[in-house]
């Protein structure tokens, strides 16, 4: 059983015209990236649980449907009497993002550990990625999870930080750690090495975390693709070329596929007992960010169905490692 753990929210896009008009159109779409993860592995036919608080009323009720019509579980999703979560969204000319966090008194975050009864089980695969990482009470109720996890459960995280959330890096890097030392899989940013530890080089950073916690890291770069470091190794993955509308989902996208992946009962069991070669990271990677560079080039954090992974991925790589995805 493969459980999303986080938040949900509506991510906002104002749309700037002229100067003169009184008038800011916005454009919402579902959001998080949790959220995003659950959507894109259902869509893939893994029929995940999303583990987290959605709020009561209509936008709530917008966001459980698209969770159900996307394939998603609904047994570990949790309804709360609180409001809405918002992430205002403005774009650069060249698509990247900057954040703004409207979550005050938000269904998001009010998780407490007594929600964790909605699991029906102890997840096979647990992911945990974004501010739901720092923020009380889902913070404390998602540490007390991953330390009730069975040892043959996986656990996969992308830290997503977000500063406009909580911009202590040191809290964060507290949260994270204990994290790190259990996670079976790390992805990371570049943004997030140079919030978490702005002395350090993303290399020095990427590669300490792997020797800690003997866990692949997966370190992406924007256009500039993904670096994986693994067993002491390290193999770059360039990204497609793609005219970016904005990067917004993309690193979700990444993140679905490497939990597609590891789903796999041979992949877990590999990646539990650290014994994947690199190829088999860069494998993966090559689908990943091929998958990224498609959301890339689309508005809104839209996955791509299983099916429709051919339009992103040559056909040759496709058929090589389409059983991963």
């Amino acid at each position: 059983m493969i459980t999303i753990a986080g938040e949900a929210l509506y991510d906002v896009f104002p749309r700037m015209g002229d100067d003169a008009a009184s008038q800011v159109p916005l454009d919402a779409v579902t959001g998080g990236s949790p959220f995003n993860v659950a959507c894109g592995l259902g869509r893939m036919g893994l029929a995940p649980l999303f583990f987290g608080g959605i709020a009561q009323g209509q936008l709530g009720d917008r966001q459980a449907h698209i969770l159900a019509a996307a394939g998603v579980r609904p047994d570990a999703t949790v309804r709360k009497a609180n409001l809405v979560p918002l992430m205002v969204i403005a774009l650069a000319e060249d698509g990247q993002p900057t954040y703004s966090y409207y979550g005050q008194s938000t269904a998001d975050v009010d998780i407490t550990e007594t929600d964790i009864a909605a699991l029906p089980a102890m997840p096979d695969l647990l992911h945990l990625g974004s501010y739901s990482l720092v923020m009380p009470p889902i913070a404390d109720t998602l540490a007390t999870l991953v330390g009730q996890l069975p040892q043959t459960s996986l656990l996969t995280l992308d830290p997503n930080a977000r500063p406009m959330v909580e911009p202590d890096a040191r809290i964060w890097q507290t949260r994270l750690d204990p994290l790190y030392q259990r996670a079976d899989i790390i992805k990371l940013s570049d943004e997030d090495i140079a919030f978490l530890a702005p002395d350090s080089s993303l290399e020095d950073y990427a590669v300490a975390l792997n020797s800690r916690s003997g866990a692949p890291v997966f370190l992406t770069r924007g256009h500039d693709g993904v670096t994986i470091f693994a067993g002491g190794e390290t193999v770059t993955i360039n990204a497609p070329k793609v005219q970016v509308v904005d990067t917004v989902g993309a690193g979700d996208a990444f993140q679905t596929t490497l939990i597609a992946w590891a789903s796999r009962p041979d992949i877990a069991a590999a990646l539990r007992e650290r014994s994947l070669p690199m190829s088999a990271y860069r494998d993966v990677a090559e689908v990943a960010v091929a998958v990224a560079a498609r959301i890339c080039a689309q508005r809104g954090p839209v996955i791509p169905e299983a099916e429709d992974l051919k339009a992103a991925i040559s056909s040759r790589l496709f058929e090589r490692i389409a059983h991963h995805v």
